[in-house]
Order: structure tokens, then sequence, then C-alpha cells
């Protein structure tokens, strides 16, 4: 990886040293300059990098010409130096074409297959399924895709079986169709289950707003299209053109006419001339072109001349035989510089290459977000790292069932279990020793009744949460839980039903079990004879306080009261002054209490994040899986919680990096309002409908300053970070937004709010299990517009 960003970085800093070279370059370097100014954009992200290289190649030119004092000499370098200008022109053409490709390739799934006109009628999608007979006897738990018959193409479709019987249906596709005919289905084969029958589906017309992508007349893009006023219009980007994506077989086409060949067969790029002569291949092996030719004549000419320049502290060596320049240190002999024709082996260019595969493996968990010295107080220090669940029933696991029946090596809880008031109140029993974590099934009530738990319990985000800190500790730092002598520690002392005032120290009614975890958290330690850190507090709640229509500001202060009563408890428990950081998500399934109003609770837990130190918002849950219209969530959706809870800690505890929510800037230009999100460097917004309806506006409300909801319309993405809307007015006063506010409407998903605006992190969570990905999603929001 290393000598292809070399190889790149040189040839865009000898298109600099062309013109430098030549006041008055040849036709066919004009050319390619003009090529190389259109794909400038392209190459734009790689410039820094560029910045580095071209300093270093302009250092090696600087020599090699000061070693030869041959006018000729010069001129061929000023020769040379044009044609690699050419060269990097098509390097920096190639850049964009293969964006291109892959943009088209992210873009094809779900594309109409018809052509379409400006008025024409409106396509067809499915929009809701109802349940057939539940059945009984199922032996196993979790989601299965129904087997799709007909309908609009691309649909796809899960149920869920939980207690035996199928429980919900969730759309995960809609598809398009031109006709209005439904899909029929069919259950696939689940073990035990009897009598059931398979859903139905309805399909209805795209609403308004709704956009999607249809086929070019040539076959060669996928055109995309909006449903404006009952009929068709085409979205057309800023020049007035349609926005579309190229398919393989139009990239190919023009890849073709700019005489750039992939060899049929074989693992190789090459670059053709019009006369046909080869200016480029490139093969796993082999990286041929009139750049490489020059680095090659000037490490020739470096070496017969390095005896004019070289310092004493330094020696060169080349090796008898071979192509190999190496420079080592004079003192210990260590070589700290070796290009041979296929390696470039510096500190620098390795360190380059270790960023550039982080950025490409582990997505947000990379090291492009930067420390913070501010939060150095909280890092983790300490052999067992102990982290304790807090809130209401979505912290315990309410209703019940399990997907991970197996213990996590990574991690350990009380040998009570991670409920250590399961079975037991007796300390001597729950707190004797620590065990490996391992999730718990459990009917007919816990033990200690001050977790009124109904009843039933069993997946917590615990386990989610331990194994996503383990999974990054593996991928981003390279450094094994299950071997490197650190364990995690969870442990849950929740309520089910709680609201905020029952979880309080005062109140005395579940505070009691949480002090005795983090009390016996050293003590458990010691006795293995570990080194303990308290890690952190993971609040799960609002849904009580939700239904009760809490004032916002009460809820607040009471839950950071919680939160100073945990710290001080924690410390003294320790003996050491850590500050204790809260970790809060969003209650997502709360919409039901607010019928489309303003959503307190939620607003108010991303408000406290944003307003304290040590709070840290870990976002909104409606893309997980929930009961069918139920406020909880199946056995999957816990564990996926969990690991958004893992991932905010592991960025905040080990990386020094606060987790931001993405949520926007808002201002107005006339009529029109656009929102800027902070995208992270390399990502982009993507208006996601795999895992929730469309909603109206992405889930964008607008009111003015006395709280009259104003009409949006015409929502679009721009750029890779910018979502604009049409006014039906220009803002006359303080407008403000809300995000997230309306409920979706499939049948299984009422509860729950809905938003369609994430990021394309690429990092995904167990992927050999659950397998679900880490994207960033736009939590519930109250915006103000920015003058």
């Amino acid at each position: 990886m290393a000598e292809d960003i070399i190889a790149q970085l040189l040839a865009r800093n000898a298109q600099q040293a062309a013109i430098t070279a030549q006041n008055s370059a040849t036709e066919k370097a004009g050319e390619a300059a003009g090529s190389a100014s259109a794909a400038a954009g392209s190459a734009a992200a790689a410039s820094g990098s560029a910045s580095a290289a071209a300093g270093f190649a302009g250092n090696a030119s600087g020599s090699a010409a000061a070693a030869s004092g041959s006018a000729t000499t010069a001129g061929t370098a000023a020769a040379t130096a044009t044609t690699q200008a050419g060269i990097a022109t098509a390097s920096a053409t190639s850049a964009s074409i293969s964006q291109q490709a892959a943009a088209a390739y992210a873009g094809s799934a779900g594309v109409l297959n018809a052509y379409l006109a400006p008025g024409g009628a409106v396509p067809f999608t499915v929009s809701g399924i109802a349940l057939g007979t539940a059945g009984s006897g199922a032996t196993v738990s979790g989601e299965f895709d129904l087997i799709v018959t007909g309908g609009p193409l691309g649909h796809q479709a899960k149920i869920t079986v939980s207690g035996g019987a199928i429980t919900s249906a969730r759309i995960v596709r809609g598809g398009l169709s031109t006709s209005n005919t439904a899909p029929t289905y069919t259950l696939p084969a689940i073990a035990g289950l009897t009598g059931a029958t398979a859903p139905a589906a309805t399909v209805s017309a795209l609403g308004n707003g709704a956009t999607f992508e249809a086929l070019s007349s040539d076959n060669q893009r996928a055109l995309l299209w909006q449903v404006s006023g009952g009929v068709l219009a085409p979205v057309n980007d800023g020049s007035g053109a349609q926005v579309s994506q190229y398919f393989k077989s139009g990239v190919d086409a023009s890849i073709s006419a700019l005489g750039i060949l992939k060899k049929i067969g074989g693992a190789e790029i090459s670059g053709v001339y019009a006369d046909k002569t080869r200016w480029l291949r490139i093969t796993p092996t082999q990286f041929l072109h009139p750049v490489i030719d020059a680095l090659n004549t000037a490490v020739a000419s470096l070496q017969s001349s390095i005896s004019s320049f070289i310092g004493a502290a330094q020696r060169l060596s080349s090796k008898v035989g071979t192509n190999e320049v190496s420079f080592y240190f004079t003192g210990d002999k260590t070589r700290w510089l070796r290009i041979t024709p296929t390696k470039f082996q510096h500190p620098v260019i390795d360190s380059l290459s270790t960023q550039v595969t982080n950025l490409v493996n582990n997505g947000a968990g990379a090291s492009y977000m930067v420390r913070d010295p501010k939060w150095d107080s909280i890092q983790i220090i300490g052999e067992v790292v102990h982290f304790e669940g807090y809130g209401q029933s979505l912290a315990q696991g309410y209703p019940g069932a399990l997907y991970d029946t197996g213990s996590l090596a990574s991690a350990l809880m009380f040998s009570g279990g991670v409920r250590p008031d399961d079975l037991s109140v007796d300390p001597a029993v729950i707190y004797a020793s620590l065990v490996a974590l391992q999730e718990r099934y459990l009917t007919g009530g816990m033990a200690d009744p001050s977790a009124n738990d109904s009843g039933s319990v069993g997946e917590t985000p615990m386990y989610g949460a331990m194994q996503m800190l383990a999974q990054l500790m593996v991928s981003d730092a390279g450094t094994d839980p299950t071997t490197n002598g650190q364990k995690f520690m969870a442990s849950v002392s929740a309520r089910g039903g709680a609201p905020a005032a029952q979880l309080t120290k005062a109140s005395g009614v579940r505070y009691p079990r949480l002090l005795a975890n983090i009390q016996n958290g050293p003590l458990a330690a010691a006795a293995i004879g570990k080194s303990y850190a308290s890690a952190g507090l993971f609040y799960t709640q609002g849904e009580a306080d939700s239904s009760a229509k809490t004032a916002p500001a009460t809820w607040t202060s009471t839950v950071l009261g919680i939160q100073a009563s945990v710290q001080s408890d924690w410390q003294a428990a320790t003996g050491n002054a850590r500050p204790v950081p809260m970790f809060v998500n969003q209650s997502s399934s709360v919409a039901g209490y607010y019928a489309g109003a303003q959503p307190d609770i939620p607003i108010a837990q991303l408000q406290m994040a944003l307003s304290n130190d040590y709070v840290c918002h870990v976002g909104p849950s409606w893309f997980m899986p929930y009961r069918n219209s139920d406020i909880h969530m199946v056995p999957q959706g816990y564990k996926w919680l969990g690991a958004y809870y893992g991932w905010a800690a592991y960025q905040w505890l080990y990386k020094g990096y606060k987790p931001v929510p993405l949520r926007p800037v808002i201002r107005a230009e006339g009529s029109r309002i656009i929102a800027r999100y902070p995208v992270l460097a390399g990502r982009k917004l993507v208006i996601d409908t795999s895992y929730l309806e469309l909603m109206p506006n992405f889930g964008m409300r607008a009111f003015n300053a006395a709280g009259v909801e104003k009409t949006l319309s015409n929502p679009r993405v721009v750029g890779r970070d910018c979502i604009v809307w049409d006014a039906s007015e220009t803002p006359a006063d303080q407008w403000y937004f809300g995000y997230a506010w309306s409920a979706q409407t499939a049948t299984n998903k009422t509860t729950l709010f809905g938003g369609n605006v994430r990021d394309d992190n690429p990092l995904i969570f167990d992927p050999n299990g659950l397998n679900v990905p880490m994207y960033r999603w736009a939590p519930t929001d109250k915006i103000t517009l920015t003058a």
C-alpha cells in the first residue's frame, strides 16, 4: 500500500515540476494540464499527503541536479517532468472514474427497471405487512428472511420469531415496480414452528418527497427521480442536469474512451495513448511508467555522486547485483531508508501506510479522531475494567430470551450473573468470585424484588458492549483482551418501569444494588490479584418519564444527581478521585407518548450530553429490532444497542475522543433551508430506507417562533454533508426544527420515532454473528435556525 501511495504522490509532484520547468508546454502537455484541472476535485482528498511526498521528491530531484552539472541532463529532466504531468493527469482522471464506478455499484440496488418521463405515473412499493397466524412450537428465535415471489423488484422482508411463535414482520426494502401487484410470501423453514401462515403485503404508490432511481434509456445509468405533487420530477444537480450514476457498462465505456484498459483474465491495469502505445502498466508485481523510470535514473545519478554531498553522520549502501539503495546511521549501522523497484521503506512512509490501513479497516474507530488531553483523567488504567448498567427495563433485558448463549472470554461478571441478584440476594453467594461473562434467560422473577422485572429477563446490552470493546481493541489497537492481561467487567442494577426519581440514592429503591455492585468490584478484582478501574455508567432510561410527561429540567437534574452519587460512591470504593463518565442512550420507542408533539425527554437526553463534560450521548435506536409495536427490544436489538455503548466507551476512555452527535447547524437562504452535519473525514451522508420507511422530509419538521408548523418539501442531499429543503415561505422570525419527532407508520413500529439521516461508517459489529453496521445516526433533536 505504501508503494502505491508514494507513486501517486510523486506523480502529482512531477506535474508541478513540469509547470515550473517549462514556461511553454507542448500541446499534449497543455491538454493534459486541462484534464488534470477537471480531475482536481477527485484528487483533492490526497492533497495534504501529496505535499509531504512532493517535498521529499523535490529534495531528491535537487540533489540529483546538483550532482550533475550537465545542461543536457537538466533539459532531459524538464522533458521527463512534462511527461510526468501527463501521467499525473491520467492518474487523477483514473481516480475520478474509479470513484464513479464505486458510486454506481453502491447505488445499483433497488433501481427501477423502467424508463420514465417527467410528469409520469408514480411507481409502487411495498408499504406494509400484515401478520398471518403466529403459529407455535418454534425451537429457535431470531429474524428470518421471508421468501418473496412477485411484486416490486428488490423487495425484501423479514419475520421475527420469539417465544416459539412469529411475533412481528418488517420491511427490509420496499422495492420498486410500475405495477401495483403485491408480492406473495412463503415462510422459510423454522425449526419446530407449526400452524403459522405467511404475512400479507400491502402495495401503494410512493409518497410525495420520495426519491428513487430508474434506468436511463441507454441502460448505462441510474437516474434520480422524486415524487412531487403526485407525479414524477427529475432531481437535478447545480448545473441543471439530472443526477445519475453509471452502471459498470457505462463506466467501462468512459474508461475505454480515455485510454484506460483493464486486462481481461488478469490483475492488470494499462494506460495507452490513441496510437496504442502504452504509458502505464500496473500488476501485483510491477509498476511501470515514466515517473518510476525517472526515479530510477535519479537514484542511479545519486549513487554515482553520493560522495559529493553525503554527510559524515550517515552513509549510503548499494547492494551488488541488485537494484537497491539503502541509508544507514554511521554509529549503530541501523538502516533508516531502503529503496528497491518494489519497496520504499522509511519511518514516515511506514507510519502513513499504517494510518491508511487503519482508516480503511476500522472505519470510525480509526486514528483520525484527535485525542483531547482534556480527557486524560478518565483514561482506563487497570486490569479489571468495570462498567455498570443502570436504568429501567431496557437495561435489564426485559422481556427475556437470549441471542448469545455462550460465555465471552474477554469479559467478567460476578458469580451471581450479569444481574447479580437474579437467583439470590446473599452477598456471600452473588459476589463470591468473578467468572466469564454469560447472559442468563430467567423466568419467574429475579430474587431481588427491587428489580421489578415483571417476571422475565434475558439478554442485556452489556454483552454487546463488552464484545464491541474487545473487537475494537483487536482491530484498532492490535491487542487482544482475551490474552493481554486486561479484562472488561459488567454488572447491571436496573429496575423495570422506573422513572429517574426511583433510581436516586435518596429514594433507596434500587440504588442499594448499584452501590453493592460498585463496592464489590474492587474487592473481587483484588481477590484474584488484579488491579481495578471504575470505567463508566451505562444509563438506559427515559421511557417511564416520557410516559409521565416529566418536565425535562426535572429529569435532567435528577439524572445528573444520580451520576454525582455514583461518582462519589465509586471514588470512595476505589480510593481514586477519577471522574465517572456516564453514557446515555436516546429513548426511541416513546413516540406513542408524544403523538407527534415535541419529545421532551429524548431531547433532554441529548442536551444533557451536550451541556455536561462527563456525559456522552450514545445515539438513537429506532433502526434496531424491537418487539411488535412495543417499547422493548428483541435480544438482537439489546446486543446492537450495547455495541453502540461499547463503541462510544472505546473512543472516549481509550482513545481520548468524546464522540460528537450527528446534529446539524441549520441556516436559511431565502426559502431554502440548509442543514450541515458534522460528518467525519472520509464519510458522507446517506438517506437510509433499509432499516426504516422513508419519513416525510427525511424526518425533519419546521416551526416558527410561535410553534406553528411550516411546510417543508423537496429534501435533497447536497455534497457529502448537507441537506437542503424548500420551505413554503422565507423564515421571518426564529424558526426551529424538530428532527425525528414523528412515529413510523409500519404496523409493527408505531412506537418508534423515525429519521433517515445517517453516515456511511463501514465498521461492522460482530461480523461472524450479528453482523450489523455501526452507522452514526442523527438523533431526535430540536435545532434553532442559525442567523
